[in-house]
């Protein structure tokens, strides 16, 4: 491998004498992925942001369904979403190792994506992962892996793949406890280690993650110390060349590590002398970086951003506002690996109430027709429920509600409608609550429980002094009712007694004590399609 990057050097060096023009592998070959459910503006706005136009570059459009295929092995189905908005431009290189710029990536670094990506196989490319909307970034993986081997040509390996969404998914979960630098050191370091001595041992293997913990000033727990030792040892099984991945480990080291391993060997072939027999310095090709070529200005102020040319500072530790939009949501309750419309992992909850500057979703933002026909649906009834003229036949029974109070509460509920049609959430962000738990989705789970917030318990103290506790009461049942029959709730007991009516239709006897069923004899029925 070593002579082949000698020969390689030499080559570029004597064409460049010759006057011969070496040509990029990027040539042509520049891909841009871009998230399913971006809006169109939002799709020209990403392109502008990375400063290319469509006839530049080959664009992919990533659904939800590629990041399943490439996630279900090892993430939960709950955290697997139903909605993409990151987007990549990828250029592969012949030289650089991996660099990564990011932005509006508030979970997943530009380290992270580096590392990870030098395990899928990967060993020289630039990347560019960001989305339009702040979201954790946890897909982006998936597109850059997609882009990279339509812009190669190279289908990389398929376990090394998975082991790198595993390690993407390991790293992220330990930022939560830990930081994303430390996350990230850790990994890493280990890792350097463990490729880099060709370590297979389970126990040499665990005293460097304990080394690693200790060289960056952390505490994990013992389930964590183990879930990295696992994926370290699924990683030492694969065949990778050290002197491959050199060079992008080396840089996420120095950029996320409080000890950073020094290299103490000597350089690399690629510093070769490039000093010719005339004693003047020969000048080598520099491969275009696209990463030089974002338009900054393009998503507004305040955007998170990281770039492996510098090093990672962690990321300011400030609330997640509603306006935050996560790249996950719960998947559907039906064949979850079925088609979807359409990012991986959500683990933010949205909060409670609406804060005053969060930016308002708006219907437009639904790519699905039945999203669209459902929240239209959803208004006509909340504004009849909230109406001042509500009246409700059974005893004369009267909810009056001022006419602000009924538009305010309409607005809260159909905001977060929109939030969960266009975001989604997963069941692990929701504290337990015993009166929602029996939905077992996510979503009917999280509106129930916020338009209880607004009717039942007033959180927001809209209701007029008059609006008694009946009155509240009453209009969340009416509401709770609404959202059950809008995503198609049916009561556990109203399944077994469905269940046992069309047994009894049959004829057929059941008897399940002793661990038994005996459905007797069954004659043979015939029956048309109409």
């Amino acid at each position: 491998m070593k002579n082949k990057k000698v020969i390689c050097t030499a080559l570029c060096g004597l064409c460049m004498i010759m006057g011969v023009s070496i040509t990029s592998l990027a040539d042509s070959r520049k891909v841009v992925t871009l998230g399913a459910n971006l809006t169109e503006d939002q799709k020209n706005l990403m392109m502008n942001y990375f400063g290319v136009s469509a006839n530049e570059v080959e664009i992919l459009t990533i659904t939800n369904q590629d990041e399943r295929d490439h996630l279900a092995a090892f993430v939960p189905i709950e955290q697997i979403g139903t909605r993409t908005f990151s987007c990549a431009y990828v250029l592969p290189t012949t030289s650089g190792g991996i660099q990564v710029k990011t932005a509006n990536l508030n979970w997943v670094t530009c380290n992270m994506i580096a590392t990870t990506l030098s395990t899928s196989g990967v060993t020289n490319c630039q990347v560019i992962a960001a989305s339009p909307i702040e979201v954790s970034g946890t897909g982006a993986l998936t597109g850059i892996i997609m882009a990279y081997e339509t812009a190669s040509g190279e289908e990389l390996d398929e376990t090394k793949k998975q082991l790198a969404n595993q390690e993407l998914y390991i790293t992220g979960t330990l930022s939560d406890e830990i930081g994303q630098r430390a996350a990230t050191a850790v990994i890493n370091e280990t890792k350097m280690e463990v490729i880099s001595q060709n370590i297979t041992n389970t126990q040499e293997i665990n005293n460097i993650v304990i080394e690693a913990t200790q060289n960056n000033n952390v505490t994990i727990t013992q389930e964590q110390q183990e879930e990295i030792v696992n994926l370290m040892e699924q990683i030492s099984n694969e065949s990778y060349d050290y002197a491959d991945m050199e060079e992008t480990l080396q840089t996420v080291e120095q950029n996320v590590s409080d000890n950073p391993i020094t290299e103490t060997e000597g350089e690399t072939e690629a510093n070769i002398d490039s000093t010719g027999d005339d004693g003047l310095t020969q000048e080598t090709e520099t491969e275009e970086n696209i990463l030089d070529n974002t338009n900054e200005d393009i998503l507004g102020e305040g955007v998170i951003t990281g770039s492996t040319t510098e090093p990672e500072t962690e990321a300011p530790q400030t609330e997640v506002p509603e306006t935050q939009v996560p790249e996950t949501a719960a998947p559907e309750t039906e064949d979850p690996f079925g088609e979807v419309q359409e990012e991986t992992y959500n683990f933010t909850e949205p909060e409670t109430t609406t804060p005053a500057d969060a930016v308002r979703y708006t219907e437009d933002q639904l790519t699905d027709e039945e999203d669209k026909q459902d929240y239209q649906d959803t208004m006509d009834f909340f504004d009849k429920l909230l109406s001042p003229d509500k009246v409700v036949e059974e005893g004369d029974y009267k909810v009056y509600l001022p006419q602000e109070v009924a538009d305010e509460l309409k607005d809260d509920i159909g905001q977060r409608l929109l939030d969960l049609m266009i975001n989604g959430v997963i069941a692990d962000t929701l504290e337990y609550d015993e009166e929602t738990a029996v939905y077992q989705n996510p979503e009917l789970e999280n509106i129930v429980k916020f338009v209880r917030g607004l009717l039942r318990d007033d959180e927001k103290q809209l209701m007029p002094d008059d609006v008694t506790t009946e009155d509240k009461e009453f209009l969340y049942q009416e509401a709770k009712g609404w959202f059950e029959t809008l995503y198609d709730y049916v009561p556990a007991q109203e399944t077994q007694q469905s269940e046992s009516q069309t047994l009894e239709g049959t004829g057929e006897q059941t008897n399940i004590e002793g661990g038994t069923i005996d459905l007797g004899p069954v004659e043979e029925q015939g029956f048309t399609m109409e």
